[in-house]
């Protein structure tokens, strides 16, 4: 008996490596993104991730990149910067990503960072590009869900930190965070002490090492709001002290980043006064730029959960470990058939707080993220409860309304 289950145990072993190298040999559809943080522009002197077969170049050395459409200091949900050969990439299958060569100025930094032929988590990818993502439909005349591919974004921080996502409109995966090296500080002068040392010497200085270009890269790159960090118990109004200075870029946050990647095991739950309810779906998007968009009870009016075999990943029960939430909602059917949507945007001091403080010495529990709405529809209680204990979201922005079937 013993022998019999050795050899089952063996031949598990074996399917699954089979599996994991069939994995590993075949070819998807990817593009690579650069991405800087809010507030720090950035140029990108060599950017490629190199794949089994083939590979994508990203950014672009002739000019800088730079993010001011979402608060400091986070990076943008959406796609980066491709390079100058995306339209030609789309189209070229290429093998699993698996390694990653990145060089980068840093405007607010004042120094330039490298990283250098650093090997990828290629397993995890090729799980993640052979699963592909799985969307709710848009199209009234093809309700069927949508499979898509991921591309790649890369971000970059301040300290040479370096995140690799697998990315696409619905979905966000976190698959590496790497550590650059600083290779030299920049001394940036004027332009016209430029064109003086260059009458002088013969030796050019880039324009991006001067004064003019870098406070206009960080000046154009200025955001336009930042993340609240801090609230008062009973609620914060969401308008304080959002605007962003001059300070709190210089001031620059190093380890907040990495802060933002602590993960807890929870999943959301909808409290309403309706007879009966159904889900259809839900949304995630975390502090560590993950993004979640899960298949709920009915969508189009049907489960098609069970009806296309909605994969696991992709299903409302998920319990999985994800970052403190920026922003979380739900759609669903109320017992008239009516579609609604609430949600919350957090202010992210009190999440990061809560969650801490819910989890404390209790690590190993599932926590809820339980939104309650009220008989009318008109008013949303948020609280976490992990095991016996129960914490309430007091602040940030609160709401519910009547919805639709196409996002």
């Amino acid at each position: 008996m013993k022998n019999i289950i050795i050899t089952i145990l063996v031949l598990l072993l074996s399917l699954t490596s089979c599996k994991e190298k069939e994995n590993m040999n075949k070819k998807y559809h990817w593009v690579a993104y650069v991405k800087p943080v809010a507030g720090y522009p950035i140029v990108t002197y060599r950017g490629v991730v190199y794949g089994k077969d083939g590979a994508s170049k990203f950014g672009s050395s002739t000019s800088f990149i730079f993010e001011n459409d979402c608060p400091f200091p986070l990076f943008s949900i959406i796609d980066g910067a491709p390079g100058l050969f995306k339209n030609a990439e789309e189209g070229e299958a290429k093998g699993i990503p698996t390694h990653l060569d990145v060089s980068w100025l840093s405007y607010v930094e004042e120094c330039q960072y490298l990283l250098e032929d650093q090997p990828l988590d290629s397993l995890k990818i090729a799980q993640f590009l052979e699963e592909k993502v799985y969307k709710t439909s848009m199209r009234e005349d093809n309700t069927a869900p949508e499979i898509e591919e991921y591309n790649i974004s890369v971000g970059l921080a301040p300290g040479g930190v370096v995140f690799v996502w697998l990315h696409n409109y619905d979905r966000v995966v976190e698959v590496g965070r790497y550590q650059a090296k600083k290779t030299k500080n920049i001394h940036f002068v004027t332009r016209k002490e430029a064109d003086e040392y260059y009458k002088k010497t013969g030796d050019v200085i880039l324009d991006e090492h001067t004064i003019e270009q870098r406070d206009y890269a960080i000046e154009l790159g200025m955001p336009k709001s930042k993340i609240l960090m801090k609230y008062a118990q009973w609620g914060t109004p969401q308008a304080l002290d959002t605007l962003v200075t001059m300070e709190d870029i210089c001031n620059i946050p190093y380890g907040l980043w990495d802060s933002f990647r602590k993960r807890y095991l929870w999943k959301m739950t909808l409290i309403t006064k309706d007879k009966s309810k159904y889900i259809h779906s839900y949304y995630y998007q975390g502090l560590n730029l993950e993004l979640e968009t899960l298949f709920g009870e009915r969508t189009w009016k049907e489960n098609q959960i069970e009806k296309y075999h909605i994969p696991e990943r992709f299903r409302y029960t998920l319990l999985a470990p994800r970052a403190v939430p920026t922003l979380v909602n739900v759609k669903f059917y109320d017992e008239k058939d009516v579609i609604y949507r609430v949600g919350v945007e957090f202010n992210i001091k009190e999440a990061m707080d809560i969650f801490e403080k819910a989890f404390k010495n209790q690590e190993d529990k599932a926590g809820e993220l339980i939104i309650e709405v009220n008989e009318t529809k008109t008013d949303v209680n948020v609280r976490l409860k992990v095991g016996e204990r129960e914490e309430w979201i007091c602040n940030g922005e609160f709401w519910i309304f009547e919805d639709n079937e196409i996002w």
